[in-house]
């Protein structure tokens, strides 16, 4: 009879044992599934930021070339690229830029599935190479000119470190992307591109 009772309490002590180890192993899978769950949205967003910055990149890039007003009559004259109205290029270049990033005319975003808040234009300026002189003019984000200065040609570089040799066109923009659980993530792009005439052979 002892034995009976001692059997059927080391029955129950594996009883025991048994619901606690299933316990356990319930708690520690779910935590592992919402750890994969987390490390799965922090890559897709991670995927998203990239894609977008790319997306912001190209329209940089597009937006740029819009703006490269040449003046053809120097063009055809001497063959000289120079944008004469740099204003007029800001402006060009501005709208540009809302049509390729499908922003309003305050640059804010309409599709607030690719960027969360409003563009900000951080600079625009416009290196124009004449023989071996540059003449670089500096604009703000409301087309206000800052600074106008004159360099020699292979000895004045772009913020981006791009040296000028033809007349290039540089641009930098802040935006916004939504991260996870409602956070907002800062980025800046800059993108220069330089105008180089093309001769047919």
């Amino acid at each position: 009879m002892e034995q009976e009772m001692q059997s059927w309490k080391n029955t129950g002590l594996q009883l025991l044992k048994t619901k606690s180890e299933a316990h356990t192993d319930v708690v520690v899978g779910m935590m592992l599934f919402l750890v994969l769950v987390v490390a799965l949205l922090f890559g897709f967003r991670i995927s998203q930021f990239m894609i977008t910055a790319a997306g912001v990149e190209d329209a940089l890039a597009a937006s740029n070339l819009a703006s490269a007003v040449i003046d053809l009559e120097e063009y055809g004259r001497s063959h000289t690229i120079q944008i004469p109205d740099t204003e007029m290029a800001f402006w060009t270049f501005r709208e540009a830029l809302c049509y390729n990033l499908r922003l309003d005319e305050y640059l804010n975003t309409t599709n607030t599935d690719f960027l969360a808040a409003p563009i900000e234009i951080k600079e625009y300026i416009v290196y124009n190479v004449k023989e071996n002189v540059v003449e670089t003019q500096v604009r703000d984000g409301k087309g206000l000119l800052l600074r106008l200065e004159t360099g020699v040609k292979g000895m004045v570089y772009t913020p981006d470190k791009i040296c000028v040799e033809t007349t290039t066109i540089y641009s930098r923009i802040g935006y916004w992307v939504e991260g996870l659980m409602g956070q907002v993530l800062y980025g800046e792009k800059e993108k220069s591109v330089d105008i180089v005439r093309c001769d047919s052979e």
